[in-house]
């Protein structure tokens, strides 16, 4: 067989969009990310320009308040110049004060507004010189008028006085061309602080277009660019989710979806279940591209053959299904399907051979044999099942027990599941049926084993069998079953023992997904011993046809190990599997059940017996026991009890009965063994 190259180029070509996905997803990240960057960076500019430029402003502001302050003093030592002619001394001395005062606030202003001729609130060339000039500037100025009032306090202080007319240059500087100066200069700030603000403006103005400008170009020139191509990809994998790779066809999510479509939607339709007949031919002499050239050849011709309408997809492997929309009687389904049957009977070319194509197929027809999607897709497999059974490349068509079956298995999986769910299962009980030892009839009282049955019986189902009911619940569920099965058992059990009944054991079954569980020997264990049962007092069924190799080591050491901690190991349904004998090297069993299908022959078929005999012979060369299931007749016990069997079970000792009847049988056998010995000492007397 060549190596599978090619599912790995379909799982490579699978996760091509995924990746290229992933790639958009990092690039559109990084995109976001460096324009959420470029965007604080503007922020930040801004912010830092802005506050620059606020740091301007409150300069001019200190500036127009000193100078305000410069005004204020000028005005105010030129009016108390005046005071400095009075008459009265008291009030020329404190117009000096005064005066003394205001100067050296004056000086001190000034000293504030002159410590920094670099600042920014001489900015400009106009404001310099409007300050710093060293003739006509307002430095100069305020030095000067400083000068000349200190001058004025200090002749004030002499004899004679000031004289008028400093006073009257002092006025005439205070309002006149220092005024003047000051008031310009105030002005020239408040432009300055005006403009300032101006800038500013302007400045956030600029920043919060840029900004924008980033985000429309990043929109337009990554985010757009991107989503778009992310839109495709995502529509690419949402086309990929419901599309199968290599055919091309409907995947069984998308087909499975368009079928329950179809039915909601009241329009019949007729559900092919096709499978091919020479698959796994194709795939082991040609391999898997062989095998992949056929699949596309039948996809091909499954589209040729149906009508544009019709809905075609693959549900996995060989199997593909298609749906006839409209199509409501057998006499237009069976045309249509012929075409698709002769179609799939042609031979494919590939790479210079020709491959054998067949197929067998199903046929089942909405609303008329069930209306909903699920059974109606079940009801075309096992048409397809029991055609394949007859004769491969033939059509079966699905009856109306199938659907009635299949219908109640469904009610039957909600029924239980409704059950546990609100962990009532009221109609779930465990039902027991004796295991008696064949031998005299002293043997009637002798210790009995009960083996344990489920029995089901739903209010609105009924009583539902073993069988249809794990068949219908499936694996999954039959774990659970079986466990609520044992706890009943094993508790009903426990009230039977008693000083009188050491000599009782019970009998557990163990279903198929039970047996494949690698902690069922523990579990078995632990249920047991939680019920206050004695290990020594169980016995553990397994059919033949659940042990098959599958089964772990690992399980086979704990059945073995329940075994070495006093439970009986016993091989039920011997005989009926495809590998008894091998069972009986890999457990170390205890006993073997012969299957009812021989017992009830024995008086009938004389190979039955022989085969009885045979099977008997080899459980003794082995240790074992032989429990005949089935005895229904005392010919049929008599014939075992000769051929060697060693216990038996069967509707002549009792049918499987609940907990209540258990004690009333018991008590029944017990009298039935004191008359049978009563009678048997009378006649070894006479």
């Amino acid at each position: 067989m060549k190596p599978p190259a090619a599912a790995g180029t379909r799982d490579r070509k699978d996760r091509q969009p995924q990746d290229a996905f992933s790639v958009t997803h990092r690039t559109l990240t990084s995109a976001y990310l460096f324009a959420l960057a470029l965007v604080a960076s503007l922020t930040i500019a801004g912010g830092v320009l802005i506050s620059s430029k606020l740091s301007d402003m409150e300069d001019d502001a200190t500036v127009i308040h000193l100078a305000g302050s410069q005004r204020m003093l000028t005005q105010r030592i030129a009016a108390l110049a005046t005071d400095l002619q009075a008459t009265d001394d008291a009030a020329r001395q404190h117009a000096r004060s005064s005066i003394d005062a205001a100067l050296r606030k004056m000086r001190d202003t000034h000293a504030s507004l002159s410590a920094q001729p670099d600042s920014a609130a001489y900015r400009t060339p106009e404001l310099h010189s409007r300050y710093f000039d060293p003739t006509t500037g307002l430095h100069q100025q305020v030095t000067s008028f400083i000068d000349l009032g200190t001058r004025l306090t200090n002749a004030a202080g002499e004899p004679e006085g000031s004289p008028p007319q400093q006073i009257d240059a002092i006025r005439a500087i205070a309002f006149g061309t220092l005024m003047s100066s000051l008031s310009e200069a105030i002005m020239l700030h408040e432009n300055a602080k005006r403009s300032m603000l101006a800038s500013a403006l302007r400045s956030h103005h600029i920043i919060i277009a840029l900004a924008i400008i980033v985000i429309v170009l990043e929109g337009f020139l990554i985010f757009r660019p991107m989503a778009l191509k992310a839109a495709r990809q995502a529509a690419a994998l949402e086309r990929d989710a419901h599309i199968d790779g290599l055919t091309g066809l409907l995947n069984r999510r998308a087909i499975t979806q368009a079928l329950s479509d179809t039915i909601k939607s009241g329009e019949p339709v007729a559900v092919l279940a096709i499978d091919l007949d020479h698959f796994k031919e194709a795939n082991d002499a040609e391999g898997h591209q062989g095998g992949d050239a056929l699949l596309r050849a039948t996809a091909e011709r499954l589209r040729r053959s149906v009508r544009p309408n019709d809905i075609v997809g693959r549900i996995g492997g060989d199997e593909f299904a298609a749906f006839l929309i409209g199509v409501s009687d057998d006499a237009t389904a069976a045309g249509i399907v012929e075409r698709v049957r002769a179609a799939l009977h042609q031979p494919v070319e590939y790479d210079g051979r020709r491959l054998r194509l067949g197929a067998t197929l199903g046929v089942a027809i909405a609303p008329i044999d069930s209306g909903e999607p699920e059974v109606i897709l079940r009801l075309a497999d096992q048409a397809l099942v029991r055609a394949k059974a007859a004769q491969r490349g033939s059509v079966g068509r699905a009856c109306r027990k199938d659907a009635e079956r299949l219908l109640r298995a469904t009610a039957i999986v909600k029924a239980f599941d409704a059950s546990e769910a609100d962990g009532s299962n009221e109609a779930l009980d465990a039902y027991f049926q004796p295991i008696v030892p064949l031998g005299a009839p002293a043997s009637a009282g002798a210790p009995v084993c009960f083996e344990v049955l489920a029995r089901w019986n739903h209010p609105d189902l009924g009583a539902v069998a073993p069988s249809e009911l794990l068949q219908a619940i499936g694996p999954g569920r039959t774990y659970q079953l079986g466990h609520e099965v044992r706890s009943l058992a094993l508790n009903g059990f426990k009230s039977l023992l008693g000083p009188q009944t050491t000599d009782l054991r019970l009998a557990l079954n163990l279903s198929a997904s039970e047996v494949a569980r690698d902690d069922i020997g523990a579990a078995i264990a632990q249920q047991v011993s939680d019920a206050g049962v004695p290990l020594s007092l169980i016995e553990i069924e397994i059919t033949e046809e659940v042990l098959l190799d599958r089964v772990s080591d690992r399980t086979l050491e704990q059945l073995a190990a329940l075994r070495g901690r006093g439970a009986k190991l016993v091989l039920d349904d011997f005989g009926t599997g495809n590998s008894g004998l091998s069972q009986l090297m890999r457990l170390p069993l205890d006993a073997i059940k012969l299957d009812k299908r021989f017992v009830q022959q024995l008086g009938v078929n004389r190979r039955a017996e022989e085969i009885v005999r045979a099977t008997v012979s080899l459980a003794k060369g082995l240790d074992l026991e032989v429990v005949a299931e089935g005895i229904e007749t005392e010919e049929q016990e008599a014939l075992a009890m000769r051929l060697g069997c060693d216990r038996a079970q069967g509707y002549l000792y009792a049918r499987p009965m609940p907990m209540q009847m258990v004690e009333e049988w018991l008590a029944k056998r017990s009298h039935s063994a004191d008359i049978l010995m009563l009678k048997h000492k009378r006649r070894s007397a006479s």
